[in-house]
């Protein structure tokens, strides 16, 4: 699997300067950002150099700070992306969704998420035999969709059990977005059920470096503590 860590020298500099979490540095310099543009193409940056989590503390600066941004789509589709990978398929990233639709109605990486929202409904309703086929032909017109792959995937650890087709989505999902926290805790939670022990272990180990969240990690460290 590829390294999460890609070189990010341009993007990354806006938090190099303080190690402040609070965002002060990032705060002042969506404020005095006079070209959205500019600041919408630092964030895409960041968000292809797997930072998803400086994406979701720069855009959160971003509505605070009322930035000329928040009449921008791409800006709420990159939002829901870096939700979806750090929280899943909830309801804030499809609000984000919403509103970039709202925006644009013609934008089409919205309305493919957004798509994929409707699956995981279904998903969530029971209609799993409908839905498996129809995520497996999206797959197939589309093999890259880290977001399918990981709703594909974590359909199948969670609710048919077939932990190693599973594993496969999953790690599909991880190697196109190596930053996709979801994603690596249901794998690792599939290479605990499958007795793979050490690949669990590198899994929880590659949550805790991705996540934040202190409660979080606590719960990664207690399932590698009981590998």
């Amino acid at each position: 699997m590829s390294s999460r860590r890609g070189s990010s020298r341009g993007a990354r500099q806006l938090f190099n300067s303080t190690e402040d979490r609070q965002g002060s540095t990032t705060s002042l310099f969506v404020k005095n950002h006079k070209n959205p543009d500019h600041l919408l193409s630092q964030i895409e940056a960041l968000y292809l150099q797997n930072q998803t989590a400086e994406v979701l503390h720069l855009i959160d600066c971003v509505i605070e700070n009322n930035s000329d941004l928040l009449n921008t789509p791409e800006l709420f589709v990159l939002h829901a992306k870096a939700l979806i990978e750090f929280h899943g398929f909830g309801y804030t990233a499809e609000s984000q969704l919403s509103q970039a639709l709202i925006l644009d109605p013609q934008a089409s990486s919205a309305t493919e998420l957004q798509n994929l929202f409707a699956l995981h409904d279904e998903l969530r309703d029971g209609l799993y035999a409908s839905c498996e086929e129809k995520l497996g032909e999206l797959l197939k017109k589309d093999p890259k969709n880290a977001f399918a792959l990981f709703l594909l995937g974590n359909h199948l650890l969670w609710k048919t059990g077939s932990t190693q087709e599973a594993i496969q989505h999953l790690e599909k999902a991880v190697e196109l977005r190596p930053s996709f926290l979801k994603a690596w805790v249901s794998l690792a939670m599939a290479y605990k059920k499958n007795h793979l022990f050490v690949m669990a272990e590198q899994a929880f180990q590659e949550c805790i470096s991705l996540d934040p969240n202190p409660n979080q990690q606590s719960f990664y460290k207690t399932h590698l503590q009981a590998l």
